[in-house]
């Protein structure tokens, strides 16, 4: 059994309400520790990954891993249903009903109670291809990179570098090209690291220590 009371109803509301618009299935896993959720859109370029723990809920209950698929536009939908971000929001599975997941909803100014029993999906499979031999991971502070993609909003595709000691945003339109380079080092407003990894080394011991490179960059 399954069973989360969501601790701010608006916020779930608008994470779901930003990713309908760019997948139509949601995987979600439950366990002792939270909620997770992943997604792929169709092209098979743009990969959502969140996690709740279970801190961030009012009420919290799994006594075992569980997983289910909801239809993305269904499930913000569902949750626009909710009039005031007072009410609270109840998500709920039972073994007895494996195949439906509740949405209920609990105004305690009027007392009313909406329940809403949405159909499970299909589980989808997530396929990462592999585009080379090279791990990047770069981390930036979620505002930056909202700012910098909608100032390059007109670029029909942004490319994205790393160097030892930059991240570097390439774009271009008829008329422009643009550049921005983000900088890691200690002026930096907000905390950026970049991690570069040789997958061939990392995964052949063999090889021994000098030829495992790894380079981490963090302010």
């Amino acid at each position: 059994m399954f069973e989360a009371k969501c601790r701010n109803i608006a916020i779930f509301r608008q994470l779901i309400n930003t990713v309908d618009k760019t997948v139509n299935l949601l995987n979600f896993s439950c366990d002792i520790n939270g909620m997770s959720m992943e997604s792929m859109n169709e092209a098979k370029c743009i990969y959502i990954s969140m996690f709740w723990p279970k801190s961030e809920f009012q009420k919290y209950n799994c006594d075992k891993k569980t997983g289910w698929t909801i239809d993305a536009k269904i499930l913000s939908k569902t949750l626009k249903m909710s009039e005031l971000d007072s009410e609270t929001c109840i998500l709920k599975l039972t073994d007895d009903n494996p195949d439906e997941i509740l949405v209920e909803f609990n105004n305690a100014q009027s007392g009313l109670v909406r329940k809403v029993y949405m159909k499970l999906m299909e589980h989808e499979d997530i396929y990462f291809p592999a585009f080379s031999n090279v791990d990047i991971k770069f981390i930036i502070d979620s505002k930056d990179f909202q700012q910098e993609i909608a100032k390059m909003i007109s670029c029909k595709k942004v490319q994205i570098q790393a160097t030892e000691n930059s991240v570097i945003f390439k774009g271009k339109t008829d008329l422009q090209r643009i550049h921005v380079e983000f900088p890691l080092h200690s002026n930096h407003s907000n905390d950026t690291s970049l991690e570069v990894m040789d997958s061939y080394f990392r995964d052949n011991n063999s090889l021994g220590n000098d030829s495992h490179k790894v380079w981490r960059y963090t302010t």
